[in-house]
């Protein structure tokens, strides 16, 4: 007599596999739902009825509407670009900058472009592989270059200038294949210069200046291998002295001294391996002694 082919009638091994294979099929389709609407093109992104994604308000470099760039957003990917970090990145962090970008597999290459609901082209370039890929424009909102530079495989490479609205530079900076190399110079948005030092290897080295608005000078000081190191001094924006210290290995050791805008002392004390250690003494800004003033020891108060 024949038997009927039911699902009961199988061994229990069997059923398990077949389980399992359903289970795989349905996570791989899903996958590829992800993909696919990852890959929409950014211009359907940036019509009319895309104002759900983005509140209701005009698409920015900010709070872009559309695609991922390798995880980042256009914002994010340009704010990369123009503000690398200042020091070493320790092991598990910084993931999505120095993850390393592999090579395109199939050299496909498509052109990228987010426009503004008014029409402005605010990220132009191409994708090769869907990573950033040869000459690169970024817009303000009114129309205004923002940023101009070159990727090499998803990567920074050669100069980068970066503007403010109204066309005054911001940011110019050099890299060699997604490493920081040479001269960085910022400026604020009255053309004041911000910042100006250099990267070595892709790390801060030498001297390193920073000025406030006004254009005085707010600290001084030098970078060996992305650390502070030697005498760093700070100035208030009215040229008096804010502090002074000295730096090993981006440590601050030795004797440490601040003072307030109007040069009246705010705290003296000594540093050891970066935590206060001994006698230490805290002002308020009419000269009364802080409660914090006491005896320290690795970096804890002891005794007032």
């Amino acid at each position: 007599m024949r038997r009927d082919n039911r699902l009961d009638d199988l061994p229990l091994v069997t059923v398990v596999f077949l389980c399992l294979g359903i289970l795989a099929w349905v996570a791989r389709d899903r996958a590829d739902a992800r993909v696919e609407a990852a890959s929409v093109d950014v211009s359907a992104a940036t019509r009319p009825h895309a104002g759900a994604e983005t509140g209701g308000q005009e698409p920015s470099l900010d709070r872009p509407p559309g695609r991922l760039l390798d995880r980042r957003t256009v914002g994010e990917l340009l704010e990369d670009v123009l503000d690398p970090p200042a020091v070493p990145l320790e092991e598990g962090r910084g993931e999505r900058r120095d993850r390393p970008l592999e090579p395109g597999r199939g050299g496909s290459a498509e052109r990228f472009r987010l426009e503004s609901a008014g029409g402005v082209v605010l990220a132009e370039g191409e994708l090769r592989d869907g990573l950033p890929e040869g000459r690169w424009e970024f817009r303000h909102q009114g129309g205004a270059l923002r940023a101009l530079g070159s990727f090499v495989l998803g990567r920074p490479d050669g100069r980068w200038q970066a503007w403010y609205e109204d066309g005054r530079p911001r940011t110019e900076i050099s890299y060699d294949q997604g490493v920081p190399a040479g001269e960085r110079v910022d400026w604020w948005p009255n053309g004041v210069k911000a910042l100006e030092g250099t990267y070595l290897a892709g790390l801060r080295a030498g001297t390193w200046r920073a000025w406030h608005s006004n254009g005085a000078l707010r600290s001084e000081g030098s970078y060996t291998a992305g650390l502070r190191d030697g005498v760093w001094s700070e100035w208030h924006s009215t040229g008096m002295a804010s502090s002074s210290c000295l730096y090993v290995d981006g440590t601050r050791q030795g004797f440490f001294r601040a003072w307030y805008p109007n040069g009246a002392l705010a705290e003296h004390g000594w540093y050891a391996s970066g935590r206060r250690e001994g006698a230490w003494g805290f002002f308020l800004r009419d000269g009364r002694r802080d409660p914090r003033s006491g005896y320290y020891v690795a970096g804890v108060l002891q005794r007032q």
